[in-house]
């Protein structure tokens, strides 16, 4: 049971790291600089922090805890979990002037993504907390039901240049894909007879992945792209951004395996269902021949999750006060469009600090606070933290997401 937890409920959507101080963009300012971004971030509308507390820490989860999250989930929960780990390099601007239409610099990158979004029905996560015992004389509906996990390293290289009133950055990707996990539930319901004396199995499932075991493992390769457009005024800053438009081809350590059955199951002693099926198959052999057929494959190509960015972004208050608008949206059909507000107050023409918050892609709400420095000419960071009062909401569904961004100009 334990290991399918650990891959259920592993560590969002962090908010939009374009900076506030849009007159200072490092990206749109003519000294070349390198850059460290970190972001990670967990989100459910369903399980709170503190269950996810308890099980990171190995605590007893008891049935007052799961009880807790369960009393929120009326038909389907959800589940997210992203980081980004990467440094960039951008040159300097080749152009006498900013404002010259002849403005451009190159840049590359390299970065390590993870990935992970599952959604399941409340019957399929009543089985995995308590076990089919409550389920005697009844059906479960087990679906719809998915999850997907991969990570992969993403070296990059582009151009941004000026053409009229927009600055145009975009990028090529090259990707080594390390790991990736799906399977899905279509169709599905189990009944359990009385005094779990036979199973009843309606199912349609399907497993496909490529497994690694250690960070260095490249079992895919594929390519990417991404373009974001600036558009800067006096008091104002648009940017518009597609980010991870993309595949990756799968070729190594594969494994498909699909359930397609109504099958009945009498005199089986099944300590879990759930282990049996979908972690530990080696055991419950006789199980495994009748349920379970493995598909030969060589390889398979799979999306990656893209980006669509939107922010906005204008001084107020004689410059004192910015206001940030962001609409974002995850290209999964699990995903919501997820919407970041933000207000900053600049301490100085070089530092800000914001209350920031909004409705994320697979939470509720979010609130929490960012702090932004540049010295001119020599260093800046972000540091994010726009789930800051979540954290301290023990009780209230998983929103916690942090980044920071440091860069040098050199």
């Amino acid at each position: 049971m334990k290991p399918f937890l650990a891959c259920f409920i592993v560590l969002c959507f962090i908010a939009q790291s374009a900076s506030s101080q849009f007159t200072i963009v490092p990206e749109l300012r003519s000294k070349s600089f390198i850059s460290t971004t970190a972001n990670l971030g967990l989100e459910s509308d369903v399980i709170n922090q503190k269950f996810f507390r308890a099980y990171y820490n190995g605590d007893f989860l008891d049935r007052t805890l799961k009880n807790s999250t369960l009393s929120r989930l009326t038909e389907n929960g959800k589940l997210a979990y992203y980081s980004t780990l990467g440094a960039h390099y951008y040159s300097r601007a080749y152009s006498n002037e900013e404002e010259s239409n002849r403005f451009f610099k190159w840049h590359i990158g390299l970065a390590y993504h993870q990935f992970l979004e599952t959604n399941f029905s409340r019957d399929f996560y009543t089985l995995l907390l308590f076990g089919n015992a409550q389920y005697e004389n009844k059906k479960a509906i087990l679906s719809p039901m998915s999850f997907e996990s991969l990570s992969y390293y993403d070296l990059s290289v582009g151009m941004l240049h000026r053409l009229n009133h927009f600055y145009v950055q975009w990028k090529i990707d090259f990707l080594l894909g390390n790991q990736f996990n799906s399977f899905s539930i279509s169709n599905g319901s189990l009944f359990t007879e009385q005094d779990g004396l036979a199973l009843n199995f309606d199912l349609h499932w399907q497993l496909k992945r490529s497994i690694t075991s250690s960070l260095t493992d490249v079992n895919g390769k594929g390519l990417a792209t991404g373009i974001k457009l600036f558009h800067q005024s006096e008091r104002s800053l648009f940017s518009f951004e597609l980010d991870q438009l993309g595949l990756i081809q799968w070729s190594k350590n594969l494994s498909s395996k699909s359930i397609d059955s109504t099958l009945v199951f009498t005199g089986v002693n099944i300590g879990n269902i759930f282990d049996s099926i979908f972690v530990d198959i080696k055991n419950k052999e006789d199980l495994k021949s009748e349920f379970i057929r493995e598909h030969s494959i060589s390889k398979f190509t799979q999306s990656l999750p893209a980006v669509l960015k939107l922010n906005y972004t204008k001084k107020i208050l004689n410059d004192q006060f910015s206001v940030q608008l962001a609409v974002n949206k995850i290209l999964r059909k699990t995903a919501k469009s997820s919407i970041d507000i933000g207000i900053h107050y600049f301490i100085n023409p070089n530092c800000s600090i914001g209350l920031v918050g909004g409705l994320p892609a697979y939470s509720r709400w979010n609130l929490g606070m960012q702090f932004s420095y540049y010295k001119t000419d020599r260093f800046f960071f972000v540091v994010q933290a726009p789930s800051l009062v979540n954290s301290f909401l023990h009780d209230q569904p998983a929103s916690s997401f942090w980044g920071a961004k440091i860069g040098i100009h050199l």
